[in-house]
């Protein structure tokens, strides 16, 4: 288990249920991302931060209000603040989805073997960007 002071990054996160919500710490480390309602005990969810895995943010008036993963092929909903600093620090470490809500895409560079590369734009901040679309993966994931 990791030492929480570590972390890069940390906010409080909450998990919607039917009955009552769970709050949660959300930290991140360079490797992984945990979520915890208990410090002393062990991680609910760890996440590694490596292109295994999938973040799908939920966008509401064009701001990310939650995010969306995977747990033991499960969707897990997590609401909180700061969530664009949090996708902001994981660019490029994990996949995002949908991309769309993020960027448009103006035109393919190249392909290979592993997929393709488009040139794009943050619509965020106009940004120009290059997003490589991997064709083994999922077809919706870009990073």
């Amino acid at each position: 288990m990791q030492s929480y002071e570590k972390a890069l990054f940390n906010v409080q996160v909450i998990r919607k249920h039917f009955f009552k919500d769970r709050v949660y710490q959300l930290y991140l480390f360079a490797d992984e991302l945990v979520m915890t309602d208990d410090p002393t005990k062990s991680p609910k969810y760890i996440l590694k931060t490596n292109l295994t895995t999938t973040i799908k943010w939920i966008c509401e008036n064009k701001r990310i209000v939650a995010f969306e993963f995977s747990y033991n092929g499960r969707p897990k909903e997590v609401y909180g603040p700061k969530l664009n600093l949090l996708k902001e620090m994981l660019a490029g470490k994990v996949f995002f989805s949908p991309v769309s809500q993020f960027y448009q895409f103006h035109m393919e560079i190249g392909s290979g073997m592993t997929g393709s590369v488009y040139r794009c734009i943050s619509i965020e901040n106009n940004e120009k960007l290059f997003c490589d679309k991997e064709s083994r993966q999922d077809k919706n994931n870009l990073k």
